[in-house]
């Protein structure tokens, strides 16, 4: 009789340990039943995002620009000759769109697509700087001066140096003080090749909050640059004088050479030329 009653109570929680197990498998049937695969397209949704690729030239009027990779995630549209792009099928949501290309800066920004989506993309040049100035430097400039007149002229050539020896702060400006030497040999027409002379000059550079710097000197007085340039471009600078029966042309070159042209009544004509040495 206790044998019997032992193996019904065994019975009994087997039975109950069967019916917690089914119970459980029938829950998690339940959970896994309703439980949405998030790889599902069909339930997610996807939206169109297009646009066009600017290239900006020094801050100046863009160009549409072609064959420029737009990147969104792992997708890649490569822009037309109208500088336009296109994603046929973009996830909703937060994405990151970016442009790389050689000479340019880098470019990525993070998109938000809830509908159908277009953007402008603007690109700009890598900028060098063109025309590095530190205080205790020096800089050598290959140094040749003309002019001519009827039948007469007269030629100057040598060498440039500039001492950048010390800067003062005024107000929001970098003041750069610079001695400048320079030992010349002249030719003319009728006297021939006279001894090397030496001229020692000073002048300034102002640098303002935005990089752009004037020359305060007698040869190159009042011109005014950025320092940090696209080089996708060839002159820094075209900087022109109208006076009265004259014109004046000043050139910041890429070798960071400044050349002056001076043009009288189509008559008298004098140029200046520093040509970066090191």
């Amino acid at each position: 009789m206790l044998v019997a009653t032992s193996l019904g109570i065994r019975g009994n929680i087997m039975i109950k340990a069967l019916k917690y197990i089914l119970f459980i498998i029938y829950g998690l049937l339940i959970v896994s039943c309703n439980t949405v695969d998030p790889n599902d397209s069909d339930l997610n949704e996807y939206h169109t995002v297009s646009g066009t690729v600017w290239d900006y030239v020094n801050n100046n009027s863009p160009n549409r620009k072609e064959a420029a990779p737009v990147v969104i995630d792992e997708d890649t549209s490569v822009s037309n000759a109208e500088g336009e792009f296109y994603f046929d099928k973009v996830l909703e949501g937060s994405h990151i769109i970016s442009v790389s290309l050689p000479n340019y800066e880098y470019y990525a920004d993070t998109i938000n697509v809830i509908s159908d989506t277009v953007i402008t993309i603007p690109i700009f040049g890598v900028k060098d700087n063109y025309f590095p100035i530190q205080v205790n430097t020096q800089k050598r400039y290959e140094y040749h001066s003309g002019s001519a007149g009827g039948l007469f002229w007269v030629s100057d050539s040598g060498e440039v140096t500039w001492n950048i020896y010390s800067f003062t702060q005024q107000g929001e400006n970098l003041v750069y003080n610079v001695a400048e030497t320079l030992i010349y040999v002249r030719t003319t027409q009728i006297g021939g090749t006279f001894p090397p002379d030496t001229v020692v000059t000073e002048f300034k550079f102002i640098e303002d909050e935005s990089n752009v710097i004037t020359i305060q000197s007698s040869i190159w007085d009042g011109i005014s640059f950025n320092r940090y340039f696209d080089p996708r471009e060839g002159d820094i600078i075209q900087y022109n004088f109208y006076r009265t029966h004259s014109v004046v042309t000043i050139y910041l070159k890429r070798n960071v050479g400044l050349s002056k042209l001076k043009e009288e009544d189509n008559l008298y004509l004098s140029g200046t030329t520093y040509e970066l040495i090191e």
